[in-house]
């Protein structure tokens, strides 16, 4: 958990933001790690349930979310990390995506795969709606909403 924090350290705190906007947003990124781990102590560690995972990460954006997946336990090294992926899906689509405007909505569904002995987790992650796309800095880096997947996740 340490090198996870580090990390996030490291990623926030590199740039040019202001002082008290790194820890505004260092403290924004812990906050998924925290509840991955307040969920991990209630199963006393045996893992979480992926939807509710994805449920507390994007619960303010409930009535614009649609969730479809089957019932899968992720361990812990697993729910720490859907959970600081999906907290920064969900963070770009506020600011610059789907979720940017009241007319925007995410789609988030999974399957397991079967490879043979193996199984894989496919996650899908797609916006309708909300920002069409704006630079973000001046060096003319380009936001747009996102659609994207996650493939080949072992469990």
């Amino acid at each position: 958990m340490l090198a996870i924090i580090q990390a996030i350290a490291h990623r926030t705190l590199s740039g040019e933001r202001s002082l008290s906007e790194a820890g505004k947003a260092f403290e924004a990124r812990l906050q998924p790690l925290s509840r991955a781990n307040q969920e991990l102590i209630k199963s006393n560690w045996a893992g979480v349930n992926l939807k509710e995972i994805v449920r507390l990460e994007l619960e303010a954006f409930a009535e614009r979310t649609l969730v479809e997946g089957t019932d899968i336990r992720v361990g812990p090294q697993l729910a720490q990390n859907f959970s600081l992926a999906l907290h920064e899906l969900a963070t770009n689509a506020a600011k610059y995506g789907a979720l940017s405007d009241r007319n925007g909505k995410v789609r988030i569904y999974w399957t397991i795969v079967r490879e043979g002995e193996k199984s894989r987790l496919k996650l899908k992650w797609q916006e309708r709606g909300g920002a069409a796309g704006r630079p973000a800095d001046p060096s003319g880096v380009w936001h747009r909403a996102a659609q994207g997947s996650i493939s080949g996740c072992p469990l």
